[in-house]
């Protein structure tokens, strides 16, 4: 477990938020693996494309962090760790400070030297 993962009783508090999975096709990646990916990110100050390898390729982290803001499931975790027990609170408190970094961190920049690889995220196509 990482300095920025959620203990157990964390991800109790917050795992019944997330959807059901499908029985067909391949599995998907842990929710929990995913989000505790994000709290790397949001916490570490570092871009998307740093992650260890541990969370999962970035790219999968990244596409579910932005279909959880999307969908309000970010803020509902924020939510429901936010009203938790002094534990949850400390991580909470961590993403409260770090949130505007983490949606600008999303946000691809028009700096960026890889704008083929983004609009491939973006359109599921390459660009080339």
């Amino acid at each position: 477990m990482g300095s920025f993962d959620l203990t157990d009783e964390q991800w109790i508090l917050i795992e019944d938020l997330f959807p059901l999975r499908r029985r067909m096709g391949r599995p998907p990646r842990s929710d929990r693996q995913m989000f505790n990916g994000m709290l790397w990110v949001v916490q570490s100050g570092s871009s998307w494309r740093t992650l260890p390898e541990v969370y999962g390729p970035w790219q999968t982290v990244y596409h579910r962090f932005n279909l959880w803001r999307k969908t309000g499931l970010w803020d509902n975790i924020i939510s429901r760790l936010t009203h938790a027990e002094t534990e949850s609170a400390l991580i909470t408190a961590a993403l409260g400070t770090s949130l505007g970094h983490a949606v600008q961190s999303a946000s691809p920049s028009p700096q960026s030297t890889d704008i083929a690889a983004t609009e491939h995220l973006k359109t599921g196509t390459d660009n080339k």
